[in-house]
C-alpha cells in the first residue's frame, strides 16, 4: 500500500483482484435511500503471498492501520462499539450474513457518487474503456480514499473509489473455476516520463 502525502486520506492499493466491476459506467443502488447511480467494483486482497501479491499480510495490516487511522481521527482513541468498516474477511463474512463469500481474502466495497467518476487505466497508464476487455477476475491496483462518518447511530468508515489501473487478466469469479496465479508471469510497472498532475497513480 502507498499513502498519498498531500491527501492523508487516500492511498494506492494493490495488487489486487476486482469482482463486480462497475467502473465504466454508473449502476444504480437500489440498498440505498433514496437510490443513487454510482460506480463501484469489491477489492479482493489476498491473505497469503503468491507471485503477484509477494506481500499479502503487509497490504491487508497497511489497510487496516490507515482504516483504524481514519476512524481514530474522527471518533478518538476509544472507538464506538459496533463501528462499520469496508474491509471485511471473506472467509467469514458475506451477504445476508452468509459466510464465506470470497474464501482466501479479504474484500472491501468502494464506490463513487455519478458526479465523480473514477479514472480508469491499463499497466501502461492508458485510459481505457468498457471495450478493452477488463472486468471481473481480473488483477491492479486501486485508489483509494477513506472517510469517517457518524450519522445517528451508525458510525463508522467508508471507502471511496478514485481510480484503477487493470494489469493481469484472469478467470471471472464465480465461473469456470478458479486460475492459479502461478500461470502468471510477474509484472513489472512502467511509468511513463511525463506524468499527470492530476494523475491519482502519480
Amino acid at each position: 500500500m502507498k499513502r498519498d502525502k498531500d491527501r492523508p486520506n487516500q492511498c494506492l492499493i494493490g495488487p489486487c483482484r476486482f469482482d463486480w466491476v462497475q467502473v465504466f459506467e454508473p449502476k444504480l443502488n437500489k440498498i440505498k435511500e433514496p437510490p443513487v447511480l454510482e460506480y463501484g467494483v469489491v477489492i479482493l486482497l489476498p491473505k497469503e503471498d503468491t507471485e503477484i501479491t509477494v506481500r499479502a499480510k503487509e497490504e491487508i495490516q497497511q489497510v487496516k492501520d490507515m482504516i483504524k487511522e481514519i476512524a481514530t481521527d474522527k471518533f478518538g482513541k476509544e472507538l464506538p462499539r459496533g463501528l462499520n468498516t469496508p474491509l471485511k474477511d471473506g472467509d467469514k463474512e458475506g451477504d445476508n450474513g452468509e459466510p464465506g463469500l470470497y474464501p482466501g481474502y479479504w474484500y472491501m466495497r468502494v464506490s463513487a457518487k455519478d458526479e465523480y467518476p473514477p479514472k480508469v487505466i491499463d499497466g501502461a497508464r492508458t485510459p481505457i474503456g468498457a471495450n478493452a476487455g477488463w472486468g471481473s477476475g481480473d488483477w491492479g491496483f486501486v485508489k483509494v480514499a477513506f472517510f469517517a462518518y457518524d450519522v445517528k447511530v451508525n458510525k463508522g468508515v467508508s471507502a471511496g473509489l478514485r481510480a484503477l489501473q487493470f494489469t493481469k487478466h484472469d478467470s471471472k469469479l464465480g465461473g469456470g473455476g478458479e486460475v492459479s496465479v502461478d500461470d502468471f508471469d510477474e509484472h513489472e510497472m512502467e511509468a511513463n516520463s511525463q506524468v499527470d498532475p492530476e494523475d491519482p497513480f502519480a
